[in-house]
């Protein structure tokens, strides 16, 4: 049995392959390919359940290993869900460690009252190409309602209940006045562009103290403004994917350098980033539908 100590060294050196990998990336110029397979068949999955992957960072650390092993279907489950399903993983194939996170109950030894934490733990999937498993039976499992149509591009954003004003040549959000401000649709070279900035802005709008309540008062320059950035870019790129958009990155060399910058003093910050891109990403979604 794994001691207290031996757990948190398991995962310092997990935070650590993943963000070196991350940082690897971002210096090649290819962060935003990540979520490049989604493009045809959506997010990771299980493939038993059909539910995505969103806690932590492990639609980034799927995406990244899709990317290593040019593996087309984002389907994974455990060992034994592939057992269960029919299935072997082939020989010498390793799986992908992701986290799981959720919640438990502990005695509080002074007063013995219940008291909720959260816990988190460690376990391999593998890709289904890592099987005996035929994709093509688990069309099913991916044929689902991650991508909108071109023609629903438009009505998704228009859908966002947050004060939008076009006028200059910056696209910015201000958190005091709580209004979006983008540049006239004609002074992108591409309506795509246009949508792609919107979702980065909009994904910084979700951090209002009304909604998902995050720090929005870090200053140009600083840390903390480097930090929400990095949030609002990848939940642009997960935007991008469901909106049917090419994935692309909106930012140049200042602000990537200072993601570079943050990821290498801190190894968990690529967790809580992705984490908060998700939320914010899945609070546009639901905004969306309602």
């Amino acid at each position: 049995m794994e001691t207290t100590v031996e757990k948190k060294s398991k995962v310092r050196d997990y935070r650590q392959e993943v963000t070196d990998k991350v940082v690897s990336l971002i210096e090649q110029g290819k962060f935003d390919q990540w979520v490049k397979p989604w493009v045809t068949y959506g997010r990771p999955r299980n493939l038993s359940t059909g539910r995505v992957y969103l806690g932590g960072a492990n639609q980034l650390i799927l995406g990244m290993r899709m990317i290593e092993e040019s593996w087309s279907y984002p389907l994974f489950a455990t060992f034994l869900q592939i057992k269960q399903a029919g299935g072997m993983v082939k020989s010498e194939e390793t799986g992908t460690p992701i986290m799981f996170y959720g919640k438990g109950v502990i005695e509080d030894e002074e007063t013995g009252a219940e008291k909720e934490i959260r816990i988190s733990k460690f376990y391999s999937v593998f890709n289904i190409s890592q099987t005996d498993l035929n994709p093509l039976d688990y069309l099913q499992v991916i044929q689902h309602d991650d991508h909108l149509k071109s023609s629903e591009v438009r009505s998704f954003f228009e859908a966002m209940p947050f004060q939008l004003e076009h006028g200059g040549d910056r696209a910015c959000y201000n958190p005091i006045s709580d209004v979006v401000t983008m540049p006239e649709k004609e002074q992108f070279p591409k309506l795509e562009d246009y949508y792609r900035v919107l979702g980065h802005e909009f994904t910084h709008a979700t951090g209002h103290q009304d909604r998902l309540k995050r720090d929005l008062s870090g200053k140009f320059g600083s840390q903390s403004y480097a930090f929400e950035e990095l949030i609002a870019e990848l939940g642009s790129l997960m935007l991008s994917v469901h909106t049917g958009l090419e994935p692309k990155l909106n930012h140049g060399a200042a602000y990537i350098n200072s993601w570079l910058s943050i990821l290498k003093k801190d190894t968990q910050a690529i967790f809580r980033a992705s984490y908060e891109a998700n939320r914010a990403s899945e609070y546009l979604t639901e905004l969306a539908k309602a």
